[in-house]
């Protein structure tokens, strides 16, 4: 990969990094709207735990899948620009090999070209 590409995928990085964090931002205020609403918010909850949160209620599991789904994927972001800083973004963590600009373009998060992904979505199924 050539450093033009390298470029092109931190900036994409970096937006999706951004948008990320809004996300997550504006899905943690919006659930803190709802709790108020409905009474449910002491002062003392962490949106951070799904412990503070009410089990069982459809509303709020999907809401905080919804949160873990993004800071999970934020999480994979700011790895995916830790590795580029480090200079050893895109090798493949399965087989070292140069995973594909396609495939980086596609998810530039990724950890492993679309050989050893197919690989690992069989076994998992």
């Amino acid at each position: 990969m050539d450093q033009r590409q390298i470029e092109e995928l931190h900036s994409s990085l970096t937006q999706k990094r951004q948008n990320l964090r809004e996300a997550i931002k504006r899905d943690n205020q919006e659930l803190e709207r709802q709790l108020k609403r409905e009474g449910r918010d002491d002062g003392h909850l962490d949106f951070n735990h799904p412990a503070d949160m009410v089990a069982g209620d459809p509303d709020y599991e999907k809401e905080l899948n919804l949160l873990q789904r993004e800071r999970d994927e934020l999480a994979q972001v700011n790895e995916a620009l830790e590795r580029i800083a480090e200079g050893d973004y895109g090798i493949c963590d399965e087989c070292g090999q140069e995973i594909g600009f396609a495939r980086l373009t596609a998810v530039p998060e990724t950890t492993h070209c679309i050989s050893c992904q197919e690989a690992l979505d069989r076994a998992r199924h």
